[in-house]
């Protein structure tokens, strides 16, 4: 695939099949209203493997191991945005403009976690001043980022698959509660204020 500069016009969202729950529906709405000249994108977890299959046949035993769908789909956003470039948003963000000039000249773009986040024993540990978010994510196809993310980083997960976001492993940084609990970081309410 020829080098791309820019990141595409295309929001990615990934969820368990095409049925967004209700509650999800209006932030979703959002990002498509923000931006009715882009493509969208909806991913199910059956869409995400068949891309695995079809350009990255290597990581398919990793990605059927993950227990749960809220694994595969953290895994599954690094892929898609290495494949097709553009936006990844969680479902639970909701947008409140068009994020065009937030992204304009941009080869990658990432979010932050919350400031109290960094305040977690493990991201506390290591020091870190900031951790990288992976509800909001992009980049331009191909981004060197990717395969630092995907490449390396998956190569070192012991059986069995444990969780650990692949941001949080990007930097040295890790969640210190399962995903989808409360006061987890995948469980909060995103807002893109900043856009």
């Amino acid at each position: 695939m020829a080098e791309q500069s820019d990141i595409t016009p295309i929001i990615h969202q990934i969820w368990h099949d095409k049925d967004v729950p209700p509650r999800c529906q209006a932030w979703v709405e959002s990002w498509r209203r923000h931006h009715p000249g882009w493509e969208y994108r909806l991913w199910t977890q059956v869409e995400c493997r068949a891309l695995l299959a079809e350009h990255y046949r290597w990581f398919l035993p990793i990605y059927d191991r993950y227990p749960e769908g809220v694994m595969r789909a953290e895994a599954g956003r690094y892929f898609i945005l290495d494949r097709f470039g553009g936006v990844y948003v969680d479902l639970d963000f909701e947008c409140l403009r068009p994020v065009d000039a937030l992204l304009a000249g941009q080869e990658l773009v990432v979010g932050l976690e919350p400031q109290e986040h960094v305040q977690l024993l493990s991201a506390h540990r290591s020091g870190l001043p900031r951790l990288v978010g992976t509800g909001f994510l992009a980049a331009r196809p191909g981004h060197p980022s990717w395969p630092m993310c995907t490449g390396s980083w998956w190569a070192a997960i012991p059986a069995p698959v444990r969780w650990t976001p692949p941001a949080r492993s990007c930097s040295p940084g890790r969640s210190t509660r399962p995903p989808g609990t409360a006061g987890s970081p995948s469980w909060r309410r995103g807002r893109c204020i900043r856009c």
